[in-house]
């Protein structure tokens, strides 16, 4: 009876994590550049398990070395794809050099960096049936 008991209880925790769908990644293409995008905050439950995770925020990541800016030139079109297709995306302006922090956002998957040069931080996030999940596009603009 005991072995049975064992046998159930691991059947049981095996289907939980069975078919778990792991944290999605996502890449950013600006002209002829393709960059990795690093992850940020995320809540993601999958498999019988969730997660959490806070990011710091952009200035911090930056002065650590954790975002490494891309130089890209005014204007251009960004367009950000995922391994697994979101069923909605935002994008957000949260930090410009001087410490300028931004909050307003739009919806989609592609759109256009400033005008002005400077250094700028983009948060994607991406929202799936399993929670959603930030990632960082580090950008330095030029003219």
């Amino acid at each position: 009876m005991r072995l049975l008991g064992v046998l159930l209880v691991v059947t049981v925790l095996s289907a939980c994590s069975f078919g778990a769908a792991p944290l999605p990644t996502a890449t950013a293409v600006i002209g002829s550049t393709t960059i990795s995008l690093p992850h940020g905050s995320y809540c993601w439950s999958s498999g019988g398990q969730a997660t959490c995770a806070d990011s710091a925020d952009p200035e911090m990541l930056l002065q650590t070395g954790y975002l490494k800016p891309v130089t890209v030139p005014a204007g251009a079109l960004v367009k950000v794809t995922f391994s697994s297709e979101p069923s909605a995306v935002e994008n957000t302006l949260r930090w410009a050099a001087g410490g300028t922090v931004f909050g307003a956002a739009s919806s989609g998957a592609s759109f256009a960096l400033p005008s002005q040069p400077g250094r700028y931080v983009y948060v994607i996030t991406g929202k799936w049936q399993e929670g959603d999940v930030g990632f960082f596009l580090p950008v330095d603009v030029t003219r």
